[in-house]
């Protein structure tokens, strides 16, 4: 028996690229989610125990799904976000069922979001692009839905050195606009300089020990900092929360220096490419919660870059306000 009534204008939702499922009732009219069920993804060691759990809590209702992977015209889902390898199924059983569903990856989800009840829905043509541990885009028109997306991290942005970028080239843009490029970035600056009072190092050394406590391994206090194994392993362990919490730090500085004209960059790559654009909506972490410093910074630098496309309209940069627009715009895939 069913765990929901739905009416006529509500989907089943499904969270399910992260570290958690999550399942909800979304009204398509109001935005609104109600809770059916939520597991931590670690709690299912093969696909039956996963679809098992979904099944006893989904059985009827159209279904969005925002999941993380690749997605196989059988709905089927090869994700990297579980605990075993084969395929994720309890798309296609739901399928089977009779559920209408539709699937999306996160960015894909939040472009319909933003543009059928966020912040870019007053507008005909909109993007949508997340810095965080990654850069994706996805193009958005009222009239069509999702039309494209990129992955525009991995494009070229320093052509021959750089950074390392997860896919194993150098010098994509990702490795400049994601946290992962932040914490590249500081963690290169402090091994080449060696300054053991950095207060990104201090900041690392107290996280660390923090999590060795737990798991009953050595501890270290500051002076010990002043060997060097200990204090290249200190700084292998900083995060990009060590990077940006720091102020009035020059190599925060740098790192921001680094990341705002390279988002600025992406930005008006963004704007050339998907022309005419009358808004890009901006998400991720590392966007969202340095908005007044990195990205007001970026923003400045997009709208410096405008004149080498004089020509085009230049789009306004909006932040995402809603932190489950990727869930939620799994059912707005269903709005018209």
């Amino acid at each position: 028996m069913s765990k929901y009534t739905l009416g006529n204008d509500d989907v089943i939702v499904f969270d399910s690229g992260g570290t958690q499922l999550r399942i909800y009732v979304m009204n398509l009219l109001s935005g609104k989610l109600k809770k059916i069920a939520r597991e931590e993804m670690k709690n299912f060691p093969n696909d039956y125990k996963l679809s098992d759990f979904v099944l006893k809590n989904v059985d009827n209702g159209r279904v969005g799904i925002c999941a993380a992977g690749v997605f196989h015209p059988d709905y089927t889902i090869s994700a990297p976000n579980v605990r075993f390898k084969e395929p994720v199924t309890f798309p296609k059983k739901l399928h089977e069922l009779g559920c209408e569903v539709k699937i999306g990856n996160d960015v894909e989800c939040a472009a319909y979001f933003e543009g059928r009840l966020g912040v870019a829905s007053d507008v005909p043509r909109s993007a949508t692009v997340t810095f965080s541990s990654g850069c994706g885009v996805q193009l958005f028109d009222r009239r069509f839905g999702v039309l494209t997306r990129a992955e525009f991290g991995h494009l070229p942005y320093v052509l021959v050195d750089g950074i390392k970028c997860g896919d194993g080239e150098y010098g994509h843009i990702e490795s400049y606009v994601s946290g992962n490029g932040a914490r590249a970035i500081a963690i290169q600056d402090l091994l080449m300089r060696e300054d053991a009072k950095n207060p990104i190092v201090l900041a690392s050394l107290k996280d660390y020990n923090k999590a060795a406590r737990k798991e009953g391994l050595p501890t270290f206090k500051t002076k010990d900092l002043d060997n060097a194994m200990v204090y290249k392993m200190v700084v292998s362990q900083i995060q990009p929360k060590h990077v940006y919490s720091v102020e009035d730090n020059d190599v925060s500085e740098r790192v921001m220096d680094l990341q705002s004209r390279a988002i600025g960059t992406c930005l008006s790559e963004i704007n050339g490419v998907y022309a005419p654009l009358d808004k890009i909506v901006v998400m991720g972490s590392l966007a969202t919660q340095n908005w007044d410093t990195l990205m007001v910074q970026a923003i400045g630098e997009y709208q410096q870059k405008h004149h080498q496309h004089p020509n085009l309209p230049l789009a306004e940069i909006v932040k995402s306000v809603d932190p489950l627009n990727g869930c939620k715009g799994a059912g707005a895939m269903y709005k018209a």
